[in-house]
């Protein structure tokens, strides 16, 4: 636009004494980050690292948002420096609104996490870096689930849980247990983490039920009852289940293989293949968590 139609945004930024800027940049959405020097304890500040002047003059780090009028376009300011000089002198975008801010400092200076933990000299150069994502990841786990044992040590599960985030295309997901775990019979809480780049987390979790032998045979015999088969053999093959829930090892085994020996013999008879197929694969899975031989 020509004229003063094209001065979309112009502000005062600084307090009583002194103020300068030495870098500016802008990100994607047009929030404006700058960085510099000054020596005014009013500088203004909003949700500030460091809310007061440490020195005889400090860095300092804005964020203004255009798109808000008045005082609520200072969405972030702080002072940033130790009791003597320091000035912010060049500033880079990362994704996920992280910034970096490097310049001088007289020192002490504060530091978190840092390579060189004490200055070299009177005068050092500092790097901070920051982050203004505030918000943590979206993340979606697996409802809970119900699965038959398939050995002694119980059954393995693998689950795929997902996450998504504002800023950060693909934050991190850790479950513990993990995906492909041996799940023991019983109920386990399966709890998982999403974290993005800047260190904002979620968790959910979810319940996964391993059957044993006992809860399987129930279901197999429940499923027996449902196929109206002859009544005759429905009884038999109940008997041969009920058994098995009740005799000790090897005993237990012997019914089941009893029951497996009864379907194949009635394979195609009066018991159609499918069903004749679903039903040994059952005792046997059944076969395999007792740890029959």
């Amino acid at each position: 636009m020509s004229g003063a139609a094209g001065l979309r945004y112009s502000s005062y930024l600084g307090g009583s004494v002194f103020d300068s800027a030495a870098a500016v940049a802008v990100d994607g959405s047009g929030r404006i980050y700058i960085t510099g020097q000054t020596k005014s304890a009013d500088f203004p500040v909003q949700a500030a690292l460091q809310p007061a002047l440490g020195g005889g003059a400090d860095a300092f780090v804005v964020q203004l948002d255009p798109s808000l009028s008045g005082a609520a376009g200072l969405t972030f300011g702080s002072f940033l420096g130790g009791f003597q000089d320091d000035e912010g002198l060049g500033i880079a975008l990362a994704p996920g609104r992280r910034l970096a801010i490097v310049g001088f400092t007289d020192t002490p200076f504060p530091i978190t996490n840092a390579f060189q933990q004490t200055p070299g000299g009177s005068r050092e150069v500092f790097v901070t870096y920051l982050s203004f994502d505030i918000t943590p990841p979206s993340l979606t786990v697996p409802s809970n689930t119900v699965l038959n044992a398939t050995s002694p040590a119980g059954a393995t599960f693998n689950f795929t849980a997902t996450a998504t985030d504002l800023e950060n295309p693909n934050p991190l997901v850790q479950c513990t247990p993990q995906p492909g775990s041996i799940f023991p019979i019983g109920t386990t809480q399966v709890v998982c983490v999403a974290t993005d780049a800047s260190g904002n987390s979620t968790s959910g979790a979810f319940q996964v039920k391993v059957k044993g032998a006992q809860e399987q045979i129930i279901d197999l015999k429940a499923y027996v009852n449902s196929l109206n088969l002859d009544q005759g053999l429905t009884n038999s093959l109940n008997a041969k289940l009920s058994a098995a829930q009740q005799d000790p090892l090897p005993g237990a085994c012997s019914d089941l293989s009893d029951f497996i020996n009864q379907v194949s013999a009635k394979t195609g008879n009066a018991v159609a293949n499918p069903l004749a197929t679903q039903l040994i694969m059952a005792a046997s899975r059944i076969k395999a968590v007792m740890g029959c031989k």
